[in-house]
């Protein structure tokens, strides 16, 4: 896989900065990395309220939380970065276990 550090640093950042924004005070969150196949799965999971508005997540300026600052890019940062690099964007967020990102990257076959 041939990935910019700096593309996979704003999109690790920009996950986590998000997950502790909105995250419950105290709670925990989770970063997990596995080997599934061809793919490297990165989950970020947080434990805070549910996303109201999952189908306008990744919209630039769109933020759930008005008083929780930011200018709503961050996400749309993500989105460009995943869709120019083929990296496919799972989203699950319920009351029970929380909120999870997770990005699938495809890995390069081994030669």
């Amino acid at each position: 896989m041939s990935f910019s550090p700096l593309e996979l640093e704003r999109l690790c950042d920009n996950t986590l900065s998000n997950a502790l924004k909105y995250s419950h005070e105290s709670s925990v969150i989770k970063v997990l990395l596995k080997k599934e196949g061809n793919y490297a799965i990165l989950r970020i999971i947080n434990q805070g309220r549910p996303i109201q508005n999952p189908s306008r997540l990744f919209e630039r300026y769109y933020r759930e939380d008005e008083a929780k600052g930011g200018f709503g890019l961050g996400l749309s940062i993500i989105q460009e970065i995943a869709e120019k690099n083929g990296v496919s964007i799972e989203v699950d967020s319920q009351i029970e276990s929380g909120t999870s990102f997770a990005y699938r990257f495809t890995l390069e076959e081994e030669r």
